[in-house]
């Protein structure tokens, strides 16, 4: 069979590369044809409003190689896992958290990750093997995605809030785990040797508590487990630094560390830990401790010593300063601190001496945090309430008159310290640093392919990367918080949109649907007041993580990490033409009410059923699919139309229906305990549930990078009984749909070379919306773009995609065409959106930095069309046309198509045009008109939805800024 045979068949052209683009033109030149003629019902008053950050924690890097992820703790309890490389900082994996428990103090400990022999490395397989096309063994596109995988299953990271307790935050489930109260009133620090496995915990009554993140007996995760109690210290610890002043030591034992401790008192402690002789006590037990004696494995002892009290100066004021901050020194002696005067200072941590003291800010602002970054800890980076990030580097130092290396000004002999560069990228108050080794193939990182970044977030939500080894050259790089799972669910038939915060969902009505030549028609304004037609307010304590809503809107689901709810939501008129939603809670049984990682509503039609399916990702790892079925209550209609004048009669028989929740089937195929070799990454949740317009399949994603982590389900018997096929046979026709589902797992998505970001059905019947053609009144059930099976697409990180067919188990002729990576096939201003370059002025000019696919929008009047969406821009795509070398801009003379120079990257080698001379040249277009996008999806034929949240509106909800003053300003 010829593969372009396939593609004429199916009205579709071969992905043929078109001619490459003269060296002198660059995209902003391209003058693009028009790629789309919808109506487009824009949004932008929603009131999503993100968090702000409280603390960051970079995952320990125990080797140049190892992978990099951040732990970001927001205001509201939730806590983020976001996965970096090439700028790009994306959520991989969230713990909802409490709603009054926010996460003030994050730490990360690590074990032994083991060998990565035997571990299946396998690259894209295009085909599944013969004879087996359900193979389940764990795969991944690259070793680095196994090693990845594999050290992170070892990681743990442990939280603290101020009301006392303690807990693990496990991303395997969504949920704060092990929580156990310190007993020393409000924790305010914590500390830990990632490479021990033991944790400090400053407390509110100024002790000191370590805990040992014990293993259980079969290899899981255990409890904490208080090992010792430090004397107190009288006041409140508020910062703590744990380090070995043997910096060549690679005992993991705690003799020999050093325990710092700042204290509300306006002091800095200093503990040793001892070792003692052995006390033969009962060797492989963990021996608990009274008082300040630590019994170790194998019955060696330790005791903690008080052997140093620095004091910090007070500059004349009634009250202590506060030490906010404290960071060891690779070095093993020297120890820096940031306190509340706007003082960053070095201290002599042997001899408890002050070496040098530097202003962070001239307005005595605190210093909130500081770090050490750099070969050999050669800089120090510090912010606060002042928002100036300083770098403060080490430097040699001059010779004195004789000869002689002078002793520098606290960096030891030839050095000293000097405040060499400041940046302002925030706002508001920086509250946290930390530090990253990230992936960087750039001639200026260092030869293992990594380099070290900074990262800094706090009041204004946004989280700023700096180049550690260009600070001063480089402009920071922002990462805006829009999350990578959209907060908003569309009703397309019920023509409502529902929007997610953490403790509410609110409801929105859309206008009505514009009809005509849409070319020729005028905008029009709404009324967004008008718009707003309820607030289902959700009480629990914990904050949501997920919530979709029916193609009708007539059910709201959400859930949060320990309890699914389902709304049923009655439409009444309030006599001004506007809806208002009325809602009510569907009871469901102990089984389906638990907590959820993603929820999806599908129509029931296709299995010839009323009502919907519910499809529930569960914290714990199963989907299940639940049945929602109807039955009216004649009588309660009546009464209720008798009760309310206004209410019409169809409003009247809604309301007087009853809905009915059953468990229809559980997925477990998708399990780690299924999958052999599988590391932790697939033990995480489902967080992305998709299901095909036509209602036979579901995909079901985690964002890992194994094999395991796309999984691809039928919702009807086999998935695979058709109708008649095309005589030639190279066209899939779609399955027979039947009376009565049978449920199965289908395939395991192949790995790609590029961790996937989003995913979505094209084509077939219906829409992405909901809306199917035959609830417009056409007679569209043997039109062409209803005729085959639904196409699966999906996006990755770094901007390509993949397009699979579900019933044949393969990738289609046109990615088979692309060629594999599909990265190296399409156009660099989509595939090379990571803001590379070194110089200031390709930083600004890229507005590609940090942006990855977000979702996929899908016409139903144009099949061979759809959308690749980020939060910056989108692309339109046509499989119909050659794919081109360059893409253009629309539009053209936007200001950040203008500094999107022509790129340092070849582009590919000249490729032959189509056969009717097409050229591809507007194809691949990058519409840059919208920004902040929240959501962006078609809710029928013609008809795009795309809700935005302008920067300056989320900027509006920040309270007031430091005031401070500005050169050549009164």
């Amino acid at each position: 069979k010829s593969t372009k045979k396939a593609r004429k068949q199916q009205g579709q052209a071969p992905a043929t590369p078109a001619k490459a683009a003269p060296a002198d033109v660059t995209p902003a030149a391209i003058k693009p044809q028009p790629q789309i003629d919808v109506a487009v019902h824009r949004l932008r008053h929603l009131p999503y409003t993100p968090r702000p950050i409280l603390r960051l924690a970079s995952a320990p890097q125990l080797s140049p190689s190892d992978p990099c992820h951040l732990a970001v703790s927001r205001e509201g309890g939730t806590v983020e896992l976001l996965a970096g490389g090439e700028d790009k900082w994306r959520t991989v994996a969230l713990v909802g958290g409490m709603r009054e428990r926010s996460v003030d103090c994050l730490t990360w400990t690590c074990g032994s990750a083991g060998s990565s022999e035997g571990s299946n490395l396998n690259t894209m397989d295009v085909d599944p093997p013969e004879g087996n096309s359900n193979a389940r063994e764990a795969s991944y596109a690259k070793p680095a995605h196994a090693k990845s995988e594999r050290i992170q299953s070892a990681r743990r990271l442990f939280g603290s809030s101020r009301d006392g307790t303690v807990f693990e935050l496990d991303f395997t489930t969504g949920r704060q785990s092990h929580v156990l109260h310190a007993g020393g009133g409000g924790v305010f620090a914590l500390a830990s040797l990632p490479d021990l496995g033991y944790i400090a915990v400053g407390c509110e009554d100024g002790a000191i508590r370590i805990y040992s993140a014990s293993k259980r007996y079969d290899g899981s995760d255990g409890p904490l487990e208080l090992v010792s109690t430090l004397p107190g210290a009288g006041k409140a610890i508020i910062s703590l630094a744990w380090t070995r002043p043997d910096v060549k030591s690679t005992s993991k034992e705690l003799a020999g560390t050093v325990l710092y401790a700042g204290v509300a008192d306006g002091t800095i402690r200093r503990y040793d830990c001892l070792s003692s002789s052995s006390t033969g006590a009962v060797s492989g037990v963990s021996v608990k401790s009274t008082g300040i004696a630590l019994t170790g494995v194998g019955g060696e002892a330790f005791k903690w010593k008080s052997v140093l009290r620095m004091t910090v100066e007070s500059a004349g004021r009634g009250v202590p300063t506060k030490v906010w901050s404290l960071r060891a020194h690779p070095d093993g002696r020297t120890l820096i601190s940031g306190d509340s005067l706007g003082h960053v200072q070095f201290w002599d941590g042997l001899f408890g001496t002050l070496t040098c003291t530097f202003e962070q800010n001239d307005i005595g602002a605190d210093v909130l945090d500081v770090i050490v970054a750099g070969e050999a800890g050669s800089k120090v980076f510090a912010s606060g309430v002042d928002s100036r990030v300083v770098c403060i580097e080490r430097v040699d130092a001059p010779a004195d008159p004789f000869g002689k290396p002078s002793q520098g000004v606290g960096g030891g002999a030839g050095s000293r310290w000097v405040l060499t560069r400041a940046s302002r990228p925030h706002t508001h108050d920086v509250r946290s640093l930390a530090l990253c080794r990230v992936p960087d193939n750039s001639s200026s990182s260092s030869g293992n392919g990594s380099a070290d970044h900074l990262l800094s977030g706090g009041l204004d939500t946004k989280l700023c990367s700096y180049s550690v080894a260009h600070f001063r050259t480089q402009r920071p790089k922002i990462a805006f918080p829009w999350p990578s799972l959209s907060p908003v669910s569309l009703a397309g038939e019920g023509r409502v949109l529902a929007l997610r915060s953490e403790t509410e969902i609110e409801l929105h009505q859309l206008g009505p649907k514009v009809g005509g030549n849409i070319g020729n028609k005028a905008s029009r304004v709404m009324d967004e007041d008008a718009t707003h037609c309820g607030t289902v307010k959700i009480a629990s304590k914990y904050n949501l993580t997920c919530s979709d809503i029916s193609s009708d809107g007539r059910y709201l689901a959400a859930s949060d990490a320990m309890g699914t709810m389902l709304f049923r939501l009655t439409y009444l008129d309030d006599g001004e033409g506007r809806k208002v939603a009325v809602p009510s809670r569907i009871h469901l049984g102990m089984k389906a009410s638990g907590g959820c990682a993603a929820l999806r509503f599908i129509p029931a039609k296709a299995s010839g059923g009323q009502g919907y399916l519910l499809a529930c990702a569960s914290c714990d790892g199963p989907v299940r699919i639940l049945r929602i079925s109807t039955s009216n209550d004649n009588e309660d209609a009546a009464d209720l139309a008798d009760e309310d004048a206004t209410m019409s009669a169809e409003e009247a028989r809604n309301a007087g229906e009853k809905a009915n929740v059953s468990i229809e089937h559980t997925f477990r195929e998708h399990l780690p305990d299924k999958i052999p070799s599988a590391f932790s990454g697939l033990k995480r949740p489902v967080v992305e549930l998709v299901a095909s317009p036509c209602g036979r399949y579901l995909v079901a994603g985690r964002y890992t990078t194994g094999s395991g982590s796309m999984n691809l389900f039928s919702l009807l018997s086999g998935g695979g009984e058709t109708a008649d096929a095309d005589k030639d046979g190279d066209v899939p026709a779609a399955p027979k749909p039947l009376a009565s589902p049978e449920y199965e797992h289908m395939w395991s998505l192949p790995p790609t070379e590029s961790p996937h970001t989003a995913v979505s059905f094209l084509g077939g019947s219906g829409s992405g919306g909901g809306v199917s053609a035959q609830s417009e009144g056409k007679a569209s059930a043997k039109s062409k773009k209803e005729k085959y099976s639904p196409c699966l697409s999906l996006a990755c990180a770094d901007g390509s995609f993949y397009l699979f067919d579900p019933h044949r188990k393969r990738l289609t002729d046109w990615s088979r065409d692309v060629g594999l990576p599909s990265s190296d096939g399409l156009p660099r201003e989509l595939t090379g959106r990571t803001g590379g370059g070194g110089t200031v002025m390709n930083q600004i000019g890229s507005s590609s930095a940090g942006e990855y696919p977000t979702g996929l929008a899908f016409n139903p009047s144009t099949p061979n069309k759809f959308l690749l969406v980020s939060h910056g821009f989108f692309c339109a795509i046509d499989l119909d046309r050659p794919i081109p070398s360059r893409s253009a801009y629309y539009p053209p003379r936007h200001v950040r198509a203008r500094w999107n120079k022509k790129p340092k990257i070849s582009p590919p080698s000249a490729y032959p045009s189509s056969a009717d001379g097409d050229d591809g040249g507007d194809n691949f277009t990058m519409c840059l008109r919208y920004a902040g996008v929240l959501f962006l999806d078609f809710m029928g034929e013609d008809e795009m939805v795309v809700v935005e949240r302008p920067w300056m509106n989320v900027v509006k909800e920040f309270p007031g800024a430091l005031e401070r003053r500005v050169y050549g300003m009164n």
